[in-house]
């Protein structure tokens, strides 16, 4: 039984140039995933053929940069969990259907979320669907988990993905013609978003 299906809705934060952070508004706090690198053509496997990049999570208290935009994402999120500790994946059983998939922050096995989303772009009536993979765990064994796990789906008769473009989040809200990109932006935040340094042990996630 696939997980999620439920009506869930984001508030991204477009930061005109900044491609590389993934900002989200939720509650009090600001949410950001910030890009660190690519792994060239890392998952071979058909249709899923694509770059691996590794992103680190931050989450801040500070207000978010004084021009970025708010964007509202809102439909629906479905998920399948993999344990790729293994030598071939295993889908682990959601814990009850329409459950979503949870991996605790203290949780190292290696793990891949596979996540399929369609939804609306606020009240601008654009209607899209998006694909990816996640993995979490050592960061020796992310692109890995991601190429693994990409081939049992590729087993299962995915549909064809002709028309589809691989982009990150922040690069897809930033692409040109977008119809949000004239939106006034949040004048009234006033401090900018000042992430302290990473230290190289904290990349623990990666997604295609």
């Amino acid at each position: 039984m696939v997980g999620g299906g439920r009506s869930c809705a984001d508030t991204h934060l477009r930061w005109e140039g900044h491609p590389r952070w993934d900002i989200r508004r939720r509650g009090a706090s600001i949410s950001i995933k910030a890009y660190q690198t690519s792994l060239p053509e890392a998952c071979n496997a058909p249709p899923f053929e694509g770059d691996v990049s590794l992103w680190f999570d931050l989450i801040s208290k500070h207000d978010p940069p004084p021009d970025a935009v708010p964007v509202d994402l809102i439909g629906r999120r479905w998920q399948r969990l993999f344990d790729t500790a293994g030598r071939q994946p295993v889908e682990i059983r959601m814990a009850a259907p329409g459950a979503a998939a949870k991996v605790q922050a203290a949780d190292v096995s290696p793990r891949c979320e596979v996540d399929l989303a369609e939804f609306e772009v606020g009240a601008f009536g654009e209607r899209w669907a998006t694909f990816g993979l996640t993995a979490h765990g050592p960061s020796d064994s992310l692109a890995e988990s991601i190429r693994h796990t990409a081939v049992v789906l590729g087993e299962r008769r995915p549909p064809s993905l002709e028309d589809a473009f691989a982009m990150t989040l922040p690069e897809w809200l930033l692409r040109p013609g977008a119809s949000w990109r004239h939106d006034i932006p949040l004048l009234r935040f006033r401090r900018p978003v000042r992430p302290e340094h990473r230290p190289p042990s904290l990349p623990t996630s990666a997604g295609s």
